[in-house]
């Protein structure tokens, strides 16, 4: 039979983690204690440790991102207005009265090329 992997809540981690960096008790008594593996103590203390900067620095990261973001939008705000003046300016296909006296004109140029062939 598989014996499936036991999964600690964010809570006991922090519970545990907390213990250790306060001296409570030694590692080993603090893993009989909780039932856990002395190594996964050491392996929370120092997550603790490394993420408690991350904790005070939260609004800053943030600010950060935020303002990346908007730089980002204007980025694409400003693209889309250089495309949009761009082809606001391009030559779109002619009207359609334009295209018949296109037609027309090109009939006609092409009887005074070759009068011969096209009188019935």
């Amino acid at each position: 039979m598989i014996k499936k992997r036991k999964q600690y809540s964010a809570e006991f981690k922090a519970k545990v983690a907390l213990a250790a960096i306060r001296n409570e008790a030694s590692t080993a008594e603090l893993a009989a204690k909780y039932e856990v593996h002395p190594a996964m103590i050491g392996n929370w203390k120092r997550e603790l440790i490394k993420g408690a900067a991350e904790l005070f620095d939260k609004g800053q990261k943030a600010k950060k991102q935020q303002e990346a973001t908007v730089d980002e939008l204007y980025r694409q705000i400003g693209q889309l207005k250089v495309e949009n003046h761009f082809l606001s300016n391009a030559p779109g296909p002619p009207p359609r009265d334009e295209v018949f006296s296109l037609q027309r004109a090109r009939s006609a140029f092409i009887q005074f090329l070759y009068p011969l062939q096209f009188r019935f």
